[in-house]
């Protein structure tokens, strides 16, 4: 994904641990990977749904009446439209 060197990737490690301090770095590291989880996950949810589109349309004696971009772009759509969702819904506070 990224091609980093070592000693490109030591600056890097001495900027972030100059800037956040030794204690906020294993934080930063976790919310980061955590991140990036999440974002995986939520591109496998897309691949999904487009692999199941595109298979469907697909079918013997079925003629395709979407294009494979407009399939993907339906399911980001999609997959935008939740979490927009999500985060309208209100969180259970209690705030007396």
């Amino acid at each position: 994904m990224f091609n980093f060197t070592l000693p490109e990737l030591v600056v890097i490690f001495v900027v972030a641990l100059l800037v956040f301090g030794p204690k906020k770095l294993p934080e930063i590291g976790a919310a980061i990977g955590r991140g990036i989880g999440e974002f995986r996950r939520a591109l496998q949810d897309v691949k999904e749904q487009v692999n199941t589109d595109i298979s469907t349309s697909h079918e013997p004696g079925s003629t395709p009446d979407k294009t494979p971009e407009q399939i993907l772009k339906e399911a980001v759509e999609m997959h935008d439209s939740d979490i927009k969702e999500q985060q309208d819904t209100p969180h259970k506070d209690h705030h007396a």
